[in-house]
């Protein structure tokens, strides 16, 4: 994928991640909390598994995946709690204040993973800017919540 790719994927995934936190709080009225996980978890699978179906390197993507550090699949796991958890908390907080908080505990650990170099990636030392702006960040977050 090329690299100028990357900010207009990114951006177009919030809005995304934000409306999908909107509906799962809207079929958690409906459904209830754990119907939630697994018919959100369900339409994604459908949703993967056409386009696995479409990929010419299935058989590559499977040696790769037999020979991934079965941690690094913890990632599902993770997403059936946070949706769990989102799907409750957008209802009672609402959309707006859910997504600062996210955003403001996203970047507190994207921070630790990069200046630790943690699971494998690069380590990026946290800098006095950094911390500054993490700061305000913050601090904007407190005051719109």
């Amino acid at each position: 994928m090329e690299r100028k790719l990357a900010i207009p994927f990114i951006l177009f995934s919030g809005m995304i991640i934000s409306l999908a936190n909107v509906m799962s709080g809207v079929l958690t009225a409906k459904t209830g909390l754990l119907a939630v996980s697994f018919w959100v978890h369900l339409t994604g699978t459908i949703l993967a598994l056409f386009f696995y179906l479409k990929d010419r390197r299935k058989a590559l993507v499977w040696l790769h995946v037999l020979k991934t550090n079965p941690s690094a699949y913890l990632g599902g796991l993770f997403g059936v709690f946070a949706t769990v958890m989102i799907a409750y908390s957008v209802m009672e907080i609402g959309a707006f204040v859910l997504t600062l908080l996210l955003i403001a505990t996203q970047l507190i650990l994207s921070i630790v993973v990069d200046h630790f170099g943690l699971f494998g990636f690069a380590r990026n030392p946290l800098t006095k800017e950094k911390a500054i702006s993490i700061c305000m960040i913050l601090g904007g977050v407190v005051m719109l919540s």
